[in-house]
């Protein structure tokens, strides 16, 4: 299966009927590029579950009408941008949030750093009426329906750790698609009552930014990810765009989830070890175009980040791909 045919499923008008879907229970692995993938189970009509494996820093969809439907989206590992105020403003879902959403199935989707693992929930809330599956185990689409309006269209919480561990456990579970689709429908029930209760908990404020902003941090990121071997001044690409540099800062933090600093360094490792695999340059080359002048410092932080030096990561990855962190 590839995007398009699942998004299809998704949003065509006929998908809470009876159709003839590729699974019925079991997970079906959807290749949406050749870098990112989800694992699906139909739960019931009109309910979805799935696993986001993403390597993409933006997915896109064609164009189609709302399909109406609620998500629950649930963190594992990087971040998974969501608007709110009809574009006006961003929040974004960073491992160990779960959040709830009104705005229906997307056009696309902004994962910044490139890299989101995270479980997801569809649900079409008309099939939450009494004497169905879910108001059996006390889950009611008026909570969910409130839940949503008062927050806007956008709820979201951090999970506890003990949570946490029992969302990995279903993220492996789907990515590996061993278990059976009782197991599925029990683990969802649970994720959906986990939210609710969450809702009782109003200590945790959306941290949100405007558009400007996040154009503003997008446009700072393009440019010094451009060329990683060189070291841009940050205050003088902020007069660029008007603002003072400890804004560009925040903007930043606010959309990557890290420190400028932090993030480049990333950045900049990432790159070094792809050339590790897929080149014969010289470790010394590699750190220049790295943005390391000295070859020792580079070697320093690149076994802090992959707990390797660049010879022996070479050695165990030259040209296969696989990676050791």
């Amino acid at each position: 299966m590839v995007a398009n045919e699942w998004m299809d499923i998704l949003t065509r008008p006929e998908m809470t009927e009876e159709c003839d879907l590729p699974y019925h229970g079991c997970v079906t692995r959807c290749n949406l590029t050749d870098r990112s993938k989800i694992h699906v189970v139909k739960l019931w009509r009109g309910i979805y579950l799935w696993a986001n494996d993403i390597n993409d820093s933006i997915l896109n969809f064609p164009a189609r009408k709302n399909a109406g439907f609620a998500t629950i989206n649930y963190s594992i590992s990087g971040r998974c941008e969501t608007p709110i105020n009809n574009g006006e403003a961003y929040v974004y879902v960073e491992e160990g949030m779960i959040c709830l959403d009104g705005h229906g199935i997307k056009y696309g989707f902004y994962y910044p750093g490139n890299r989101y693992e995270g479980i997801e929930v569809a649900i079409d809330l008309d099939r939450i009426k009494p004497g169905s599956t879910l108001t059996e185990f006390g889950i009611d689409k008026e909570v969910l329906s409130e839940l949503i309006k008062t927050s806007g269209g956008t709820f979201i919480r951090e999970l506890d750790e003990k949570t946490r561990l029992k969302m990995a456990e279903l993220f492996g579970a789907l990515l590996e698609g061993t278990e059976d689709l009782g197991y599925y429908r029990f683990k969802t029930v649970e994720l959906i009552r986990i939210l609710i209760a969450r809702s009782r908990d109003t200590s945790n404020k959306i941290k949100y930014c405007s558009k400007g902003q996040r154009e503003i941090a997008m446009k700072v990121e393009s440019r010094l990810t451009e060329d990683l071997s060189k070291h841009l001044v940050i205050e003088d690409i902020a007069k660029d765009y008007g603002v003072s540099s400890s804004a560009v800062k925040k903007y930043f933090e606010q959309v990557y989830g890290e420190s400028i600093t932090s993030y480049l360094r990333h950045k900049r490792i990432e790159g070094a070890m792809i050339l590790l695999e897929e080149t014969r340059d010289s470790i010394g080359s590699i750190a220049n175009r790295s943005g390391y002048s000295h070859q020792g410092k580079f070697g320093e932080v690149f076994k802090e980040y992959t707990g390797l030096t660049p010879l022996e990561y070479r050695r165990l990855n030259f040209k296969t791909g696989r990676r050791t962190k």
